[in-house]
Formats: structure tokens, C-alpha cells, sequence
């Protein structure tokens, strides 16, 4: 492997073959160039092909090895074109081998995470739980505000259920009527677990999830719930 990023993060790089231990130890070269600090801002922000590593590729290591553990009969393949899904995962366990088309969908306010992540690259520090607050506009400069405040756990609780929610909302059969297939296609819905997430969190986002979530026109096999740092893992069978 090459070692200047320029070369390493390549759509065709992004797009290779690989076992999930493979892609893993992949993605963790990639997130050790984001240390560098020229690599550290579009890294941040989710710049060119930044986006797709962070919000489709990284989320895809991380599903895979839970589900495949040390598999190396697996095969991950991403895709950042404009398709119905974001990678295929082939099975080579099974004669053909068995092909699961993965769509993966955040469950972020984009716009005020990227005005953190700039107020992050400016103050050096931000409260990761605190609502973002901003005037001006893209062609003006922005003019952010994110509060160091105490944030009440159980409205943190709300909107991060909220976002997941919406995110999964948004790939419905109302929002994507011709889209994916109840056969061949899995949603994962990734959320952020880092600061304020537990067990008995687990429970009531597993109720949640049962409640507010399944209950929409889902056009998959399975929906599955995905922490960023690897703590939260849900699976949910949808009727055919």
C-alpha cells in the first residue's frame, strides 16, 4: 500500500474487494492519515471523497465485522456511485455465492455537524451534545455558536432517537417507492454512540426502534442500528 493519501483514498481504492479484516485494516490506514495536519480538515468536514470513506466505507467495516467476524470467505465491495445501494457484501460460503446489496443511511443533522466540525476547527474544542446555533451563509462566512453547557441526558436521548427515526423515514417506500427489495437489500442506520450512550440506553432505542421505526413502509430484509465506536449493534427481521 501506498503511503500519501492522494493515492490510497481513490475511488478505485474505495471500490476494491475486500475481506472485512482487509477493509478494516484499510480503514484504519486511511483514519491514520487524517492525524496528518493537512489530511485534518477535509478529514473533518467530509470533503471530496472524505464523505463517502466516513459515511459509507468506515460504517461498512465496522457492519461487517460484526456479522462476519475473521470471514475470509467474504467479499465487501463499496460502491459511491448513485445506485440503489452503497456496497455489496458477497458470501463465497454458499455455491453460488450469496450477494446482500447494504444501504447505509446517518442519522445526522448534516448541515449543523459540519458548522461543528468548523467551530471545532476554529475553537480547537466543541461541546459534542450542545445544539448548533449559526448566522450568515456559505458565500457570507458563517458565524457559529455551539454552548459549553451541560446537556440534559434525556433530550440528548430524544434527539438522537428522533435523527434515526427520520433517517430511516427517509428511505421509506413514501420517500424511495422504487427502490431497494425486501429480498436483496439490508438498511443500516448509523448513529452516534460516542458521549453519552449505555446499556439501559440499549433498551429503551430497542423499544424505540420497535415502536416509531418498524412501523414504516420499509422496503428491506433486515434494518440494523450501528454506534460509530462499535458499542451498539440492533438487528430487526422485516416480515416479507
Amino acid at each position: 500500500m501506498t503511503n500519501d493519501i492522494e493515492s490510497c483514498l481513490t475511488k478505485e481504492e474505495i471500490e476494491k474487494k475486500r475481506t472485512p479484516k482487509e477493509l478494516e485494516l484499510w480503514v484504519e490506514k486511511i483514519l491514520e492519515f487524517t492525524k496528518n495536519d493537512k489530511n485534518k480538515k477535509p478529514a473533518l468536514l467530509h470533503r471530496g471523497l472524505f464523505k463517502p470513506f466516513y459515511e459509507e466505507v468506515r460504517p461498512l467495516s465496522l457492519f461487517v465485522n460484526k456479522i462476519y467476524p475473521s470471514s475470509s470467505d467474504i467479499r465487501c465491495i463499496p460502491s459511491i456511485d448513485n445506485k440503489d445501494f452503497d456496497a455489496i457484501i458477497r458470501d463465497y460460503t454458499i455455491s453460488p455465492p450469496h450477494e446482500l446489496k447494504v444501504e447505509f443511511t446517518y442519522a445526522i443533522d448534516g448541515h449543523r455537524e459540519h458548522l461543528r466540525m468548523k467551530y471545532f476547527r476554529e475553537h480547537g474544542e466543541v461541546n459534542l451534545l450542545e445544539s448548533v446555533s449559526y448566522t450568515g451563509n456559505k458565500r457570507t462566512g458563517h458565524s457559529i455558536e455551539v454552548p459549553d453547557e451541560m446537556v440534559d441526558h434525556n433530550d440528548s436521548l430524544q434527539k438522537t432517537f428522533s435523527l434515526i427515526k427520520a433517517a430511516t423515514e427517509n428511505k421509506s417506500k413514501i420517500r424511495n417507492p422504487k427502490r431497494y427489495g425486501k429480498k436483496t437489500h439490508v438498511l443500516v442506520v448509523v448513529f452516534d454512540d460516542r458521549t453519552w450512550f449505555n446499556a439501559c440506553n440499549k433498551v429503551e432505542l430497542e423499544e424505540f426502534i420497535k415502536k416509531e421505526v418498524l412501523i414504516l413502509d420499509l422496503n428491506f430484509k433486515t434494518v440494523y442500528i450501528l454506534g460509530e465506536e462499535r458499542e451498539t449493534f440492533l438487528s430487526f427481521e422485516l416480515s416479507v
